[in-house]
């Protein structure tokens, strides 16, 4: 075997062994399959650090590292519908470097732009680079300034209710930090605490009724092996009524969050899996690297592989958390009426679903001119907006809605004369 084994002296905490999680005892895990029916992972090199992004146009990519180009690079390859994948090209040299090591790739939308975080090793020392671009593969992005380095064990995403963050793990600590990437530099949003220390995480979260559960996907030590784990830490709100009798049709509400941390049992495993990452779309996938090398050639020390894991109202942790939601979400417009004149140019769109709300919910809208796009969630205005460019026109506004169970709506349509501002 040619296995590079450079990171293991530098980022030794990241190639040990991670169990799976909550696999159903009879699914197979599988290697990843290129289109032409051979493998993704190379026979010589390591493939690690996975991570999935669904485009808003459809398109689904897989990013990874690999040591195929002498150092640690960053790859991508396109997710077929059919589960394949085409064959890896690698990122821009802007994004890569000739001879050190670039690692944990997160890549995620804001507003119009693709933003990617992650880790490069030089000299025993690790640093955080992050860059923004127009198109998902970076073909020229433009960099943030130097934002952070130090003892950094792994990177991952938190998907929750108040936006979307890179989650960064230091010294292999029980805390998670936050992050927001902005033009003008790099910022700690805020930290949480797990319950035991951890080299990388993962995080998103779970709609409940009268609340949401944020779940944590975690690389842990046990004993001399490193596993995959996760625990929930639920939000549940409890919601009194306090009737003033002297104040005609006045109720003041009084509203208290309950919180609860769960830890679910991790999976024990035989083999070293490393670096976990949760694809939320379809039926939830965990993609990791690992050394379960099988015998033959064909296969290397760390390759990737992809298992299902069971939906949330399974989980026996969960299922008495999260109540079925088999009802599809209603659009409305508000008081906007059909042949109605708008003069600002922003057409608000509502949204009514007997659990899931804003953050768990996608909307689809386009006009007889423009096609079907997600829109984006206004949480201060508790609405979608469609921003409307088409001075001095009648529209017919087309949307529908799915929420978080994958329920979907009817198409609702109003048809309207777009003024302009």
């Amino acid at each position: 075997m040619m296995k590079k084994f450079f990171i293991l002296s530098v980022f030794s905490s990241l190639l040990m062994s991670c169990g799976l999680l909550f696999t159903t005892g009879n699914t197979p895990v599988n290697t990843l399959v290129l289109s032409d029916g051979t493998y993704l992972s190379t026979d010589e090199y390591n493939e690690i650090t996975p991570f999935v992004i669904h485009d808003t146009n459809g398109t689904s990519y897989l990013f990874f590292s690999s040591d195929r180009s002498n150092s640690y690079d960053i790859y991508y390859s396109i997710i077929n519908p059919d589960g394949t994948f085409e064959k890896p090209k690698i990122l821009p040299l802007s994004i890569n470097t000739s001879d050190l090591d670039e690692l944990f790739p997160v890549v995620y939308m804001e507003g119009n732009y693709y933003k990617i975080a992650f880790l490069r090793i030089s000299n025993n020392s690790t640093n955080i680079l992050c860059a923004y671009s127009s198109d998902p593969l970076f073909s020229a992005p433009t960099f943030y300034n130097k934002l952070f380095s130090g003892n950094l064990t792994g990177l991952g995403l938190a998907r929750t209710k108040s936006g979307v963050y890179p989650l960064l793990t230091v010294s292999k600590s029980s805390t998670q930090y936050f992050m927001s990437l902005s033009s003008d530099g790099f910022y700690l949003v805020f930290a949480t605490n797990l319950l035991s220390a951890c080299y990388s995480a993962n995080e998103f979260s779970v709609p409940i009724q009268n609340g949401n559960s944020d779940l944590y996907i975690k690389a842990v030590k046990a004993g001399t092996k490193f596993q995959t784990a996760a625990e929930l830490y639920s939000r549940i709100t409890i919601i009194t009524q306090i009737i003033i009798p002297l104040v005609t049709n006045y109720t003041l509400t009084n509203t208290v969050v309950i919180s609860n941390t769960i830890p679910l049992d991790p999976y024990n495993s035989i083999f070293n899996d490393i670096s976990p990452f949760v694809d939320t779309k379809d039926n939830f996938k965990v993609y990791f690297a690992s050394d379960r090398y099988d015998g033959d050639s064909h296969k290397g020390d760390y390759d990737l592989y992809r298992f299902n894991i069971y939906t949330f109202t399974n989980l026996p942790a969960t299922k008495n958390l999260i109540t079925v939601d088999n009802t599809a979400p209603i659009i409305n417009f508000g008081i906007i009426t059909n042949g109605q004149t708008l003069y600002s140019g922003e057409l608000p769109i509502f949204v009514n679903d007997n659990i899931c709300n804003g953050y768990f919910i996608k909307l689809y809208a386009g006009t007889n001119i423009n096609e079907l796009a997600e829109q984006y969630y206004d949480s201060f205005f508790n609405s979608w907006t469609l921003y409307l460019y088409m001075n001095g026109q009648y529209l017919t506004i087309y949307c529908y809605a799915e929420d978080w169970f994958g329920n979907v709506s009817a198409t609702n349509s109003i048809y309207i004369y777009d003024q302009g501002a």
